[in-house]
């Protein structure tokens, strides 16, 4: 989920506001709890999950995933 908030992280410096509210979780279908458990890195999204999340931020959802060493 690094990248999810550098993605973050990224728009905000364009201006974009994330305001984690109702509206936001319903939109991204996720809910608070377990967006809260991604942030921390105690799961690991779905390929469902980082669809939705890359189409709310306008992204691919290949620059959501972390390259892991092998």
């Amino acid at each position: 989920m690094q990248k999810i908030e550098e993605i973050i992280k990224h728009r905000e410096e364009q201006g974009f506001r994330l305001v984690k509210n109702t509206h936001f979780y319903s939109k991204v279908g996720i809910n608070r709890r377990r967006w809260e458990q991604l942030m921390r890195k105690e799961k690991d999204p779905t390929l469902s999950e980082l669809r939705r999340i890359s189409k709310f931020f306008g992204v691919n959802i290949t620059d959501l995933i972390d390259e892991v060493a092998v």
